[in-house]
């Protein structure tokens, strides 16, 4: 194989990557959980393909590794920086979703405070309690599954980092914000101010 087949490979393996990793965190909840078994299809090939190129980088440039040791070495390097570009983007996207939605959650919530209820609507949604007003906008879910924005004056929230250990059903949230909203709890991400962005159970 020679250098340009190598690193046009490398180069589409990375490109097929950064769809994957960047795009696939980013979907509506719904959608996540009916093509979740092919997600995690096309993630399991992708990194065996990966693997089968530091392989064939190894066979094809093992007799000069001095020189090719860095295009030995850069699936590995790429798939770490895709995890990462994962997450990023995942953040990055959240948090421009809740910008562009802020005004709106910031008019229930004052009207709330003033003790008018304003009315429910398909695309924004609330749920508010306790005598420190905190206000839950949902937005996926399925079931007992969601998640949303939520304003917490209080900033309780945030001591629900996920799973203890990461095994379901041990909470990170304490037992007295565990129930907040009618269901469980799971993990929290600031945004911004006293809003989060949690995930229930």
């Amino acid at each position: 194989m020679q250098d340009w087949s190598s690193k046009g490979l490398l180069i589409a393996w990375t490109l097929v990557g950064v769809i994957l990793y960047a795009v696939a965190p980013n979907l509506p909840f719904l959608l996540a959980i009916m093509i979740g078994p092919f997600l995690l299809a096309a993630v399991l090939a992708h990194i065996g393909f990966g693997l089968f190129l530091v392989g064939l980088f190894v066979v094809r440039h093992g007799d000069d590794w001095r020189k090719q040791g860095l295009l030995i070495l850069s699936p590995i390097l790429a798939f770490g920086a895709l995890f990462v570009l994962s997450s990023a983007s995942s953040h990055i996207v959240s948090w421009f979703a809740f910008m562009a939605k802020r005004p709106a959650y910031e008019a229930v919530i004052v009207s709330l405070e003033r003790g008018v209820a304003p009315p429910q609507t398909p695309g924004l949604r609330y749920v508010a309690e306790g005598r420190t007003l905190r206000v839950a906008f949902p937005e996926d879910g399925i079931a007992d599954n969601w998640s949303g924005v939520v304003y917490d004056p209080t900033d309780q929230v945030r001591a629900a980092r996920g799973w203890k250990r990461g095994k379901p059903g041990r909470y990170t949230a304490p037992p007295r914000i565990q129930k907040w909203f009618g269901g469980d709890l799971v993990a929290c991400s600031h945004l911004a101010g006293h809003f989060y962005r949690c995930g229930f159970t």
